[in-house]
């Protein structure tokens, strides 16, 4: 697992191993033959793309949670993640050996115990899950410094570069990539993104003098069929990524290489972690990922108030320095990076009092206190930083459920506290729920149309500038007919919804305030309001407004199924809401245009428009979907 390094510790540990480092041993490169090229053919680089595009409509978060917690901050708080993070990991190269590394992760992924003793179920079941729920799967992929034989030991740094050179050991790695692609290709629809190995290509790198040519890691004479005639270096590890997902997950898989900032001012400097990527052919991935550190700063004994400076950035002495970091790797290689790892710990609410899982730090306020008037989100944005995955590094880091199965706590409040109460049981007082439901009401646009209203007012270089066709006006008004038939596909999506047990949240125009759906029954909905808890019920769809629409359809959309997005597209242009209608237009894929076309023209008396498809009411069945769950 990734850990913080101190900077004199760090050049003492590249120092060594550069030093140290023998002759790579890896095997030459050799021209590639017919049937190299054709193991290379890749047929799903448009489906990618468009995945690509989606993801990166805007700034977005992810988590790693259970979908649980998931489902009920998006359902009751408005928290609409994109992403749900797991890590992958146990190693490789062990079979029938004993494996003795009991750190951190415990579970075999491709061996869970099950009656068929099939390899894979638990991450088969977890990205059935992740996908049935609508989150888009975060696999971290991180098994190199764990396997056979080094087993983690002394430390990643040796670890890795041991492992990597075992042909028996990479034989088996490979067979676990391939494994994992096969499961995610599994669902062709559904964007993926796998996390490769992170800090083990700068473990590796070092290894090798900081050459990807010199580094000794079997690719082709690893012995799997479909890695042959790949050199034995890091371009040839990069390269088997590629052929793996071409192979088998060529439609959804968006991959991610790792980059270690331990030295950002000297050998891995964003100019060199650059020249590294572009000379591996990993400039030609989807996404890059870099991390501030391991652990909660409370938890590494560091106590608030924090400011914006090396204590917070661990590699960069202030956020200038960082957010350089990011463009210049950005620009040189086209990458969009997202920062991964990112601690959860807050000084907000009274329960982070430095008790294991109540740690604090800083980077969730840094990131979301006071959107959108915060403006820290627009530039790392302008930077080349597409987003934040916020997961604990460590057990007993701050998370954002309840993790320490301790309840609502409110303890007196420790130096550096803002003192705010609490009235949830997560970890974290429920910061990133609340914060991740207020920021989603306007995500920060990359690609989108829109732009996050007050957010950086001053910074607008760093929103793309809207297309003709994204800033013409369009109807507020639709033919009755046609909002009739959208009507009643909102009613089938919002009684799926109950029916799945999820309970929508949405501000009702005939009382101005927040209610929460609690139930249905003969066409009457109960309504609790969230100012108060008083209950009222109504028949909801009965002369619907759009307003209330728009709110219902925004409550309900799941990330990543256009046809929720299209739906919440017609509401918001129905109650006139330009913004957020272009906004969920940008998501709505193919539905866009029959949309488009309801409101194209003013004329109330035009034909009605059917809609391109009738959004999927069906709810997976939340036992059947669950997953295990291990963190």
């Amino acid at each position: 697992m990734p850990h913080l390094r101190s900077s004199i510790a760090l050049l003492c540990c590249l120092l060594a191993l550069v030093t140290l480092a023998g002759p790579a041993g890896a095997a030459d490169a050799k021209p590639a033959s017919a049937t190299d090229k054709a193991k290379d053919k890749d047929p799903g680089i448009a489906a990618r793309k468009a995945h690509l595009e989606n993801v990166l409509q805007h700034f977005n978060l992810g988590v790693c949670a259970s979908v649980e917690y998931l489902d009920e901050t998006r359902d009751k708080n408005g928290a609409k993640w994109m992403f749900r993070q797991q890590y992958v990991s146990g190693g490789a190269g062990w079979d029938d050996k004993r494996q003795t590394w009991d750190t951190v992760f415990l579970f075999d992924w491709n061996k869970y115990v099950n009656p068929d003793k099939k390899r894979g179920v638990w991450l088969d079941t977890w990205v059935k899950a992740t996908v049935d729920h609508g989150y888009i799967p975060w696999i971290t992929m991180y098994n190199l410094a764990q396997s056979f034989p080094a087993d983690y030991k002394p430390g990643p740094p040796q670890a890795t570069p041991a492992n990597a050179k075992n042909v028996e050991t990479m034989r088996s790695y490979w067979e676990q990539v391939k494994l994992m692609m096969q499961i995610c290709g599994k669902y062709p629809d559904k964007p993926m993104v796998v996390q490769v190995e992170p800090d083990e290509w700068g473990h590796l790198l070092i290894a090798g003098g900081m050459q990807p040519t010199k580094v000794d890691v079997k690719v082709g004479s690893s012995g799997l069929e479909e890695l042959k005639g790949l050199p034995d270096d890091l371009i040839g590890y990069a390269s088997a990524w590629t052929r793996l997902r071409a192979r088998y997950a060529p439609m959804n898989v968006l991959m991610c290489c790792n980059l270690s900032e331990w030295d950002a001012k000297g050998t891995m400097s964003a100019a060199n972690w650059a020249r590294y990527m572009i000379e591996c052919g990993v400039d030609k991935w989807d996404l890059a990922v870099a991390q501030f550190s391991d652990f909660d700063l409370g938890a590494q004994g560091k106590k608030p108030p924090y400011a914006p400076d090396r204590t917070m950035f661990a590699y960069f002495d202030s956020f200038e320095e960082q957010l350089k970091f990011v463009e210049d790797f950005h620009k040189a290689t086209g990458l969009w990076i997202f920062y991964w790892q990112v601690a959860v710990g807050n000084t907000w609410f009274l329960c982070e009092n430095q008790t294991p899982g109540h740690f604090t730090d800083c980077i969730p306020q840094f990131l979301l206190e006071d959107y959108p008037r915060n403006t820290t989100i627009a530039r790392y944005v302008q930077a080349g930083c597409a987003g934040f995955i916020f997961n604990s590094g460590g057990m007993h880091s701050t998370s954002v459920d309840d993790s320490e199965k301790d309840g609502i706590t409110n303890p007196p409040p420790t130096p550096g506290n803002l003192g705010h109460k609490s009235e949830y049981p997560d970890d974290d007082g429920g910061y990133m729920r609340l914060r991740c439901a207020n920021y989603y009401k306007n995500p920060y646009p990359i690609l989108g149309k829109s732009k996050a209203k007050g957010a950086a007012d001053k910074q607008d270089q760093g929103a793309p500038a809207e297309t003709p066709s994204a800033t013409k006006e369009l109807a507020a008004k639709a033919p009755p007919e046609t909002f009739a038939t959208y009507r009643d596909i909102l009613k089938e999506r919002l009684s799926a919804e109950i029916a799945g047990g999820r309970h929508p949240r949405f501000a009702y125009s005939a009382i101005r305030q927040d209610v929460v759906v609690e139930g249905l029954e003969k066409g009457v909905y109960s309504l609790k309001m969230v100012d108060g808890g008083s209950m009222l019920t109504v028949e909801l769809f009965k002369d619907l407004k759009p307003e209330d629409g728009k709110a219902i359809a925004l409550a309900v959309v799941r990330s990543n199924h256009a046809e929720d997005h299209a739906l919440a597209a017609f509401f918001a242009l129905a109650a006139g809401d330009q913004r957020e209608g272009r906004n969920q237009l940008g998501q709505a894929g193919e539905q866009a245009a029959a949309i488009e076309a309801i409101f194209a023209a003013n004329d109330p008396a035009a034909p009605p428009a059917k809609p391109a498809a009738k959004p999927a009411a069906n709810v997976p069945d939340d036992a059947k979907a669950a997953a295990p769950e291990s963190r």
